[in-house]
C-alpha cells in the first residue's frame, strides 16, 4: 500500500522584508497511508522559481490517487510544517503570513477549495472513492509572505485512505 516517494519541488528567494537575499528549495513528499488499499501515481511535482507572497498551483490534474481496495473509501490529506534552517508552519486555513505558508487541495474539474491542514480534522479530499476508479487532484501553495531564510526546507503531504 505504500508508494515510492515522490517529491514537490519549488525553488524559492529568500528573502526578508521583501527584499530578495539569495535562494532556498522547498521539498514536499507525498505519501499514502490508511489500512485501504490506495496509491498515488504521480507523486513530484516541479513548481519551478516562485517569490514570497506567491499563489502557484500545479493543476488540478497533476496527481492521480487510486483506489485498489474492494469497496468505495474517502480520501483525507494532511500536511506538515516544512522543516530546514527557519522553518515554516503549515498553516491550519491555509493563510500566508511570515515563515507561514498555506497549501490547499482540489479534485480535477473543482476548485482549490480543500485545505491541507496538519492537525485534525483533516479535511476529505475525496468521497466515496469507488473501488478500481482513480481521481485526479491537484495542489496550490500559498507562498509565506515574509521568508527568512534559503535554507532548503522540506516536509510531506500525506493521503489517507478510509473506508466509506
Amino acid at each position: 500500500m505504500r508508494l515510492s516517494n515522490g517529491a514537490l519541488y519549488a525553488k524559492l528567494p529568500n528573502t526578508r522584508a521583501g527584499i530578495v537575499l539569495d535562494s532556498g528549495w522547498l521539498y514536499v513528499t507525498i505519501d499514502v497511508e490508511g489500512g485501504v488499499d490506495i496509491s498515488e501515481k504521480e507523486p513530484s511535482y516541479n513548481f519551478g522559481v516562485v517569490l514570497a507572497g506567491a499563489t502557484v498551483n500545479t493543476g488540478l490534474t497533476a496527481f492521480e490517487v487510486t483506489n485498489s481496495s474492494g469497496f468505495n473509501v474517502d480520501i483525507y490529506i494532511r500536511g506538515t510544517d516544512m522543516e530546514g534552517g527557519i522553518g515554516w508552519t503549515l498553516s491550519y486555513t491555509a493563510t500566508p503570513e511570515e515563515n507561514i505558508l498555506g497549501f490547499k487541495a482540489g479534485i480535477e474539474g473543482g476548485d482549490y477549495n480543500i485545505v491541507v491542514r496538519k492537525t485534525e480534522p483533516y479535511n476529505k479530499l475525496v468521497n466515496g472513492l469507488a473501488p478500481s476508479v482513480s481521481q485526479k487532484w491537484g495542489l496550490q501553495l500559498l507562498t509565506p509572505t515574509i521568508i527568512s531564510d534559503g535554507v532548503q526546507k522540506q516536509g510531506t503531504i500525506t493521503l489517507m485512505g478510509v473506508a466509506s
